[in-house]
């Protein structure tokens, strides 16, 4: 299985990576780190990166962005988000002008890795337990300090400890923030597609 994986920061492949790696194993990943924050970056590259992810083959690409505000407290779901429907639109309309160009068998398959703040809720989640979904409503600043400190120092060293704690934390306790729970069904989903 091969994995274009997008993301916005070094801290949140490496929170990516384990999750594909402990529900896809033996997938070959290949980061493609975007090279700016934020969502209007992330709609800049968007046609790059689904063209690199069809032209190049691969079966699944994962995209990274935040929601913010647009994942209201009424919405059960990110899919309800605007922001992700958005990204969904645009992704589907990118890989359908594609079409089945370059030789391809099987199309490029899209799951968005979409938290509501930032993946940092995620690991503070890990770290602090209790409601996940209340880490979520957490300004990302304050998340990231208390993360990483403040400042922020040896993310990447953190990151990997606190990814492995993320695991942890989601074979212990049920109540997950609802973004990691959609991503973690959507990755189970396709797996189980893929059989």
């Amino acid at each position: 299985m091969r994995i274009l994986l997008a993301t916005e920061g070094e801290s949140d492949e490496i929170v990516a990576e384990r999750l594909l790696r402990s529900i896809i194993p033996g997938s070959q990943i290949q980061p493609k780190r975007m090279h700016a924050r934020g969502y209007g970056v992330v709609r800049r590259l968007l046609a790059d990166i689904v063209r690199a992810a069809h032209f190049g083959h691969f079966e699944l690409l994962i995209v990274h962005f935040d929601l913010d505000d647009t994942l209201l407290e009424s919405h059960e779901h990110v899919q309800e988000s605007e922001r992700w429907v958005e990204i969904r639109n645009e992704v589907d309309k990118l890989l359908s002008q594609l079409g089945s160009t370059a030789g391809r068998v099987s199309p490029v398959h899209a799951i968005f890795m979409a938290p509501a703040q930032s993946t940092d809720a995620w690991l503070r989640w890990a770290m602090m337990d209790g409601d996940g979904s209340k880490w979520e409503t957490k300004d990302r600043h304050t998340l990231k300090r208390a993360v990483f400190g403040n400042p922020p120092r040896k993310l990447v060293e953190q990151a990997r400890v606190f990814a492995d704690r993320l695991l942890v934390q989601m074979s212990e306790c049920g109540q997950w923030p609802r973004s990691l729970r959609d991503f973690h069904n959507a990755l189970e989903s396709f797996k189980k597609m893929m059989g």
